[in-house]
């Protein structure tokens, strides 16, 4: 027997109560195939990357199982077959990979991430401290040249500002999520 794991995307158009049935549907599915140790986790609600069938929002659900893998598509053909499913992704699991990489990343704080790195792709927290200083006497020496630059150099014409006004990344976000709904809508 082999270890599975099966991510459910649900509408986002049904409510809590309606995801317990097609969730138990999937549970079926599994049990009839013979499927043990079946764990079901709640990923809750989110907004999905992408529009699947013009719906924004999903309900993620995640189920892992071990079942033999002859019997995979059968479950596969089945998970199908269920219309309120929005995607069935299933993929072979390790849950020992899964232990370590969670642990590893819940409990490590940044400090300790800076100073245990041991490739020499970023430098260790002692070091950056060390070249601080000298980052600052590098930025004195460019503000003297500069000050100095400002003397010599004469007031141009004044000209006019062709300049668009500055556009924050807040309105960019809103005109995009605008621009979005009305293709959708125009679907």
């Amino acid at each position: 027997m082999k270890h599975y794991e099966l991510l459910c995307v649900l509408p986002g158009t049904l409510s809590e109560d309606e995801v317990a049935p097609v969730m138990q549907k999937v549970q079926d599915i599994l049990e009839k195939q013979e499927a043990t140790e079946i764990v079901i986790e709640d990923r809750g609600k989110s907004r999905m990357a992408y529009p699947m069938k013009h719906i924004r929002y999903g309900y993620f659900r995640l189920c892992t199982f071990k079942v033999e893998p002859g019997k995979m598509p059968v479950i596969q053909e089945k998970l199908r077959l269920v219309g309120e499913l929005m995607r069935a992704l299933i993929t072979v699991f390790d849950p020992s990979k899964r232990e370590e990489g969670s642990s590893k990343e819940a409990f490590c704080t940044i400090d300790e991430i800076d100073t245990t790195k041991k490739t020499g792709q970023g430098r260790r927290k002692e070091e950056r401290k060390e070249t601080a200083p000298a980052k600052a006497v590098a930025k004195e020496k460019v503000e003297e040249k500069k000050e100095e630059k400002k003397e010599t150099v004469e007031k141009p014409k004044e000209e006019k500002n062709t300049k668009a006004p500055s556009i924050s990344m807040e309105d960019i976000d809103k005109k995009l999520d605008e621009i979005l709904e009305s293709d959708i809508a125009k679907v």
